[in-house]
């Protein structure tokens, strides 16, 4: 991504006010939901994403300082 090439990443659904932050490694966090729960998915520059939170209920997650 960092080069401009098309990387394949896994399919998920961000909140229209998704709360997006990049790490000091470059990676990217991303606020995501699914039904009434949310999680933060940590995506890498390599196009690698897991889930960096467990599922909750909750209008916002906060981000690590």
């Amino acid at each position: 991504m960092s080069d401009g090439s098309v990387l394949p990443v896994p399919a998920f659904n961000a909140d229209f006010d998704a709360a997006l932050g990049w790490e000091p490694g470059g990676s990217l966090l991303v606020q995501v939901k699914s039904g009434p729960t949310k999680a933060l998915v940590r995506c890498t520059m390599a196009g690698i994403c897991e889930r960096a939170t467990p599922w909750v209920k909750a209008r916002h997650l906060g981000f690590p300082r």
